[in-house]
């Protein structure tokens, strides 16, 4: 049983706002460690003011910029984790969070759109995603077609009854 355009877009929606909802986190995060943490935020802007400078350097010819930069940059990551830590947040906090890790909430990995989907009938789909739980043979399987490079889908929709 293939899925229906309009069901395939209610799915695009729900990964939409979960992912709206992820990124919600983490600005709420970052907002609460400048506020705790204001020398946080300097370093932030040091990591964007030594990457405009490093750049107008590597398109003036030199060579050594890259090198420069990377070892600079790993400089302050890691006094930004060290400032982190010290204020007694985890080293991730101010990485992503997803509900599902391994597609990172959007319903792809690598080219290839794979969803469970618990109900496809005229009403929205609930889904998860298979990566988490791709052996569970209570749910129909549904596997959507892949994108190409330019995002476009390749390919029929089907059900995969695994």
């Amino acid at each position: 049983m293939g899925l229906k355009n309009s069901q395939y877009h209610a799915i695009m929606r729900k990964y939409e706002q979960k992912q709206l909802h992820s990124h919600d986190i983490q600005v709420a995060r970052y907002e609460e460690v400048y506020k705790k943490l204001p020398e946080f935020k300097a370093l932030d802007d040091s990591i964007a003011s030594l990457s405009i400078q490093y750049g107008k350097k590597l398109l003036d010819g030199d060579t050594s910029a890259v090198d420069a930069l990377k070892k600079d940059l790993a400089e302050l990551r890691n006094r930004k984790i060290h400032l982190l830590k010290s204020a007694g947040f985890p080293e991730d906090y101010l990485e992503p969070v997803y509900d599902c890790p391994d597609c990172k909430d959007t319903g792809y990995i690598g080219n290839q759109l794979v969803i469970e989907v618990t109900e496809v009938h005229d009403r929205l789909p609930e889904i998860r995603c298979i990566a988490r739980n791709r052996y569970n043979r209570t749910n129909r399987l549904i596997s959507l077609p892949e994108k190409d490079q330019t995002g476009q889908k390749n390919g029929s929709t089907h059900a995969d009854g695994n």
